[in-house]
Order: C-alpha cells, then structure tokens, then sequence
C-alpha cells in the first residue's frame, strides 16, 4: 500500500529543473489553471505517516527559514526518495534472485549421482520444530525427486526462477528434448557464486544522488546556499541529513559522528565512485 501525495509547487521551478517538460505554452496554461501535481510513494502508507512527513517537513524549512519553497521542494524530496527506494528494492530484488539460484544449485549439486560425497542429512525447520533427515535412503529419494523433476520440466519458471533453464541446457545453452540431463558444470557455478547482501554501502549510493538534486536546487533557488569554494556549507549538510532522517533513509542513533560529518562522506564517497 502506498500513498499519494497532493502538491502545488512552483510548476516554472520544476521546469526549470527537469521535473516537467513542458513548452512555455503549456507551462503557462498550467500555471493559469493552478495544476496541482501528485506523487505516489510507497515507504509511506499511512495516514499518520503522510502528516508527520508534512508536518515535519515544514518544521525543517522553517527552522532553515525557506518555507516558501515547501511545496516545490516536498515535490522534489518526494520524488527522488522514491526513485530512489525503487532503485534500491530493485538491487533488493537481484540479490534474492541470486541466493535462491545459487540454493537451488546447491541442492541440486549435492544431490549429483556421480559425485564421490553423499549428502549425509537434510534439515527443515519451523518456527517452532526442526525436522532432520538422516536414512540414506530417503535422502536419495527425495534427491532423485527434485532432479528428475527439473530434467523432465515439471516445475513453474514463475515460481522458480528462470536460472533453472540453464540447469538444464548444454554448455553452448541449447535445451534439445523434454528430458534433459542436468548440466552439473553450470550448476556448479551458481552453487560456488558469491551473493552480498545490499546493505546500508548500496543504500547510501540511491541516496546520494537524491541528496544532489536537492543540493542543485537550494544553491539556484533558495538562500541556503554556499560560499565560493565550499563544495557544502554546514547548513546544506545538516538540512539533508534531517530530511534523510525524516523519509527514513538514515537514523541519527545509527551514526557515531555528527550529521553533517556522516551527509558530508556520504556525498564525497559517491563522487569518488
């Protein structure tokens, strides 16, 4: 569930940015009829949250004295937020993919009928109860099961993963018939592939970029800006740590420095990328 914000900003500013493309007829239409624009973000999908990130984000312009600007830059702040989650729930989802190939391969792999070592037990477990699996017997049953499913195509790609195909293609990845022998070369490549959890290093490289487009737009449009060569002035460091904080991209109990210090790293490390 997600909601879906309601904004009037200043339409010229966004133009000017690139959030619109619009010709200056239909710019000036647009102004005239006092279009409003909106913005659908998942992270917030509730009542309660849609005001407390209106409410304080106000507190936050107010504090820095650009209240004027909330419109525009709550239009702004929203939507590369939520460009950005989505780029991130993306690499989220590339990497599930990728641990459940290479536990897939795994499976397979240990369950290969001319490998020298034999899967000894197999362990499943619940919440509350652990099931583990030790007859030899059983063990290669159900081994030979899961293969000769796979061989003969008996399984759902939507509900798998369309990595399986090349379990079961030659090595130049051609599938010729219906029962086709598993490729244990290909399978042991994906049962030996590194998997890294996404973690808060690829999270901050989704929030940089956010954070950039609203530095861009305080230096042109706004009075919190820099002075000449100061790449960010203390004031721009700490506003996009607050409202890092306040679309939940950050936590200041989580960081061991101060703020501006922890924005200030994070923007210089992506420029080094």
């Amino acid at each position: 569930m997600s909601h879906i914000f309601e904004i009037q900003p200043n339409l010229t500013l966004l133009n000017k940015h690139e959030y619109l493309n619009l010709s200056e007829e239909e710019l000036n239409a647009a102004i005239l009829k006092q279009e409003k624009l909106f913005v659908e973000v998942d992270a917030i999908y509730t009542e309660e949250k849609r005001r407390a990130t209106e409410d304080g984000f106000k507190e936050i312009l107010k504090y820095y004295r650009i209240e004027e600007h909330y419109e525009t830059l709550l239009y702004i702040c929203l939507v590369e937020s939520n460009h950005g989650e989505i780029q991130f729930q993306h690499k989220f989802d590339a990497y599930n993919r990728s641990k459940f190939d290479k536990e897939l391969a795994q499976l397979l792999f240990i369950n290969n009928p001319d490998s020298t070592f034999k899967p000894n037990s197999i362990k499943v477990s619940s919440i509350t109860d652990t099931v583990k699996i030790t007859n030899d017997k059983l063990i290669a049953w159900i081994g030979k099961l899961i293969n000769n499913a796979i061989e003969q195509g008996n399984f759902n790609p939507t509900e798998l993963s369309e990595t399986i195909f090349s379990f079961i293609a030659d090595d130049q990845g051609s599938i010729t018939s219906n029962n086709q022998t598993l490729n244990y070369n290909r399978i042991q490549q994906v049962a030996e592939q590194t998997t890294r959890k996404p973690g808060i290093r690829e999270r901050n490289r989704f929030l940089a970029p956010f954070l950039f487009r609203v530095l861009a737009y305080l230096n042109e449009e706004t009075i919190l800006t820099t002075r000449e060569g100061v790449r960010f002035s203390d004031d721009q460091l700490n506003f996009l740590f607050e409202v890092a904080e306040l679309l939940d991209w950050v936590r200041a109990i989580d960081i061991n420095s101060e703020p501006k210090d922890y924005i200030y790293t994070l923007l210089m490390n992506f420029l080094r990328l």
